[in-house]
């Protein structure tokens, strides 16, 4: 099977019916597959929108109910009866403080009749006694009797209404009623709102409504076997969920320690209880989300609706879809094969003859035209590649003139072997009599740089102008009148002047289309073999500048190095070695002397915070840990600072803000430090400078300028320059090796003045 299948394809027709359902079936199938895609992303985003949506429904039911709430709580305590009882309240009229609480009763009365779903309405007095309250068990409200009424002043609810500024609404947890300190069976949760009310100024009590929460619960009503409504609050416990079992675990209510990150993973109940709507998806479900916010004062609170679908039964459509589109697709494919079989039969069938024709001509060792038996396009075939097979031996000996050709040119990399192998190859392609490369500055101003042969065309405009057209349109052909045929090519050669190829002579076959061809591929490759020996050329410069560069920076190391060492042995080590020797002491007199064995001791103590402190200058100066933490200009002003304690100079500092320095590289940053820091070294010592400044700018590059009034020195001296100025030569060769310049210059009782420019970062050649 493997076997005729391959053998097939090798065919004519197997290529064509390969070639057609590539062409064809490949891009339908493509087509079909992304709109499969598409289709069922598109599904599959509905389906969850459409969870969302009902999520953010719930749960703007849910939020709308409890800003009734918010507003009626609001309006019972602006009721003008209330005012009135404060105002009796106030003057002591116990006959019009009866008439309003009563007045007020009524009204409360009213407006629980109105809404069953509140199942206790009061007004409690400053000091915690209700004064007005009205119970309701969702059908009948009654007015509770005075002497029934109780003193809440140690609830929470009511501290922390009072509590409130005025306008202040409070909220409590959804929590299960309690009924003399045990859990209300059945179980009935509440939720209370309450404000503080005022009278001229002065706190009167809350208005307080306790709400049933059946009444916002029901709104999550609808779960199914494959769809779960629930509600959590912040810490992710269940206030509602179809297993009633795992509703009120938290620690306020049944303490049952069911909530969200038990069900799911902590990632995502935090994904969830994150107070944004979104969904989330799991293994096996799809979990919408919205929050509620309960209360924004005077801790926010807020709950979360979550709607759970199992992902089978909510992409159910994705998949009755797909299979749809499977099948017809199927369909579609089979008849289209069908159908490309029988035109690749009639389409093969005539080329299968020519093939044959041509295979037998393959084998033979001379060439014989093909008989040319149709008028179609396989006449017409045939008749061409008889023309093409009389053209082909003259092309192949022209082609391997050229590659000879290009592999000359290609063989040397020194520029006048490799001018003259161009030349040679011109000549050896072409039947020109003269041929030359041709360098120009500016348009006038051109000069041979290699020619060969008999001499150039009397027509010197001529050439200028084929000059002109060949750097516009990269060749150029011209047949002068007096029958000299001039070709000229611009070369893209990546130099600073303009590279011309030009050859000319009288011969007929020059004015061929298939001479110019010829020289258009001989200018291509003329212009990689000269390339390549200009690059050579600049790889050169470029390993004696790297050579040059590396000695240079061997030798600063080396000398900073020889320096440490210097530092190591003048400093720290002859403080370690007195330290050394008041401890000899003290051993010698700690018997003996008493008092001399202290001072010893003493004098060790300080000789051994000397080193400590050398320790920490070398330290610093091999590796600036402010620069680390704080930055280039942090370290810079402390540089500056520290330097000219020690030089006793008037320092002017000029630093830019440094909001607006771009990021440096590291590399960019320890040289600007080392070169600022070198410069300072060389004033301290050298210089004896009374004024100093150092000024920081950044424009298009990082710009550093170090200037002093001291006693200055030959810049352009030999001595200056040479490789034992270690410390210019150290500032130029650190801006150098990261593309950088430092210019330097003095001049004796003129001071110094220290400029350098550095990039942003490194750039790669």
């Amino acid at each position: 099977m493997f076997a005729f299948l391959r053998s097939f394809l090798q065919t004519l027709r197997g290529r064509l019916v390969t070639a057609f359902l590539v062409a064809v079936l490949l891009p339908l199938l493509g087509t079909a597959l992304y709109g499969n895609w598409v289709t069922s992303k598109i599904i599959q985003e509905r389906a969850l929108e459409n969870a969302h949506a009902d999520t953010l429904r719930r749960a703007s039911q849910i939020r709308d109910f409890l800003q009734g709430v918010e507003a009626d709580v609001h309006y019972l305590a602006s009721l003008d009866d209330l005012r009135k009882l404060f105002y009796a309240d106030q003057t002591q009229n116990t006959r019009d403080f009866l008439l309003y609480r009563q007045n007020l009763a009524r009204e409360f009365f009213i407006f629980t009749s109105t809404h069953p779903s509140y199942y206790q309405v009061r007004y409690i007095n400053a000091r915690g006694q209700e004064v007005v309250r009205v119970d309701s068990d969702g059908r009948d409200a009654r007015i509770v009797p005075w002497d029934e009424l109780q003193n809440k002043a140690d609830r929470y609810y009511f501290t922390e209404t009072m509590a409130l500024e005025a306008g202040r609404l409070y909220v409590s947890p959804l929590d299960l009623n309690r009924e003399h300190g045990r859990i209300e069976t059945p179980y009935k949760p509440v939720i209370r709102y309450a404000v503080p009310v005022d009278y001229l100024g002065e706190r009167r009590g809350i208005v307080i409504i306790n709400v049933y929460g059946d009444a916002f619960l029901d709104f999550l009503q609808g779960s199914s076997a494959h769809q779960r409504m629930m509600l959590v609050d912040s810490s992710g416990y269940y206030l509602y969920h179809p297993d009633e079992s795992r509703r009120w675990g938290g620690p306020r209510d049944l303490d049952s320690g069911y909530r969200l990150d038990k069900d799911y993973s902590p990632q995502v109940a935090q994904q969830v209880l994150n107070g944004k709507p979104g969904v989330v998806s799991t293994r096996d479900e799809a979990l919408a989300f919205a929050p509620v916010l309960v209360s924004a004062n005077p801790q926010p609170r807020s709950w979360t609706v979550i709607r759970a679908e199992s992902r089978r039964a909510l992409f159910a459509p994705i998949a009755d879809f797909r299979r749809t589109a499977g099948i017809i697709l199927a369909v579609a494919i089979f008849f289209a094969g069908v159908m490309v079989l029988g035109i690749a039969r009639h389409f093969t069938r005539p080329i299968e003859t020519l093939q044959s024709a041509v295979r037998a001509f393959a084998e033979t060792a001379r060439y014989a035209p093909l008989p040319v038996t149709r008028n179609d396009e396989i006449g017409l075939l045939t008749g061409e590649f008889n023309r093409m097979a009389r053209l082909l031996q003259t092309h192949i000996s022209q082609l391997e003139r050229l590659n000879e050709a290009g592999k000359r040119m290609m063989a040397t990399l020194e520029r006048a072997p490799a001018q003259q192998a161009v030349l040679q190859a011109v000549r050896s392609i072409l039947p020109c009599t003269w041929a030359a490369l041709t360098i120009c500055v500016t348009d006038e101003l051109c000069r041979p740089t290699a020619q060969c042969g008999e001499g150039p065309p009397p027509d010197a405009e001529a050439r200028l102008q084929l000059h002109a057209r060949a750097r516009q349109e990269g060749r150029g052909f011209a047949h002068l009148p007096s029958g000299w045929t001039l070709y000229c090519a611009h070369l893209p050669i990546s130099d600073e002047n303009a590279w011309y190829l030009e050859a000319a002579g009288t011969h007929p076959d020059l004015r061929q289309p298939v001479m110019q061809n010829l020289f258009a591929a001989l200018t291509t490759q003329a212009s990689i073999a000269l390339e390549n020996v200009l690059l050579y050329e600049r790889l050169s410069q470029h390993k004696k500048r790297l050579s040059q560069l590396l000695n240079a920076l061997i030798r600063a190391q080396e000398d900073e190095r020889k320096m440490v060492a210097y530092d190591l042995h003048d400093g720290l080590i002859q403080d370690l070695v007195g330290v050394r020797l008041c401890l000899s002491n003290f051993v010698v007199w700690r018997e003996q002397s008493p008092e001399l064995a202290g001072e010893a001791l003493e004098r060790g103590r300080q000789q051994l915070t000397c080193a400590i402190r050398e320790a920490r200058r070398l330290l610093q100066g091999l590796r600036p840990t402010l620069l680390d933490d704080l930055g280039l200009l942090t370290a810079l002003r402390e540089l500056a600072r520290e330097t000219t304690e020690l030089g006793g100079w008037e320092l002017t500092l000029s630093l830019p803000d440094p909001e607006t320095m771009p990021p440096l590289e590291e590399a960019i940053d320890m040289t600007a430090f080392r070169i600022v820091q070198e410069a300072f070294a060389n004033i301290l010592k050298h210089a004896k400078a009374s004024t100093v400044r150092l000024e920081v700018r950044v424009d298009d590059s990082l710009r550093l300028i170090i200037e002093d009034d001291g006693l200055g020195f030959e810049a352009d001296s030999p001595v200056a320059r040479s490789r034992h100025a270690i410390g210019l030569n150290s500032m130029r060769e650190r801006a150098s090796l990261v593309g950088g310049r430092c210019d330097i210059e003095s001049a004796p009782g003129k001071g110094t003045r220290v400029s350098v420019r550095l990039p942003f970062s490194l750039q790669e050649e």
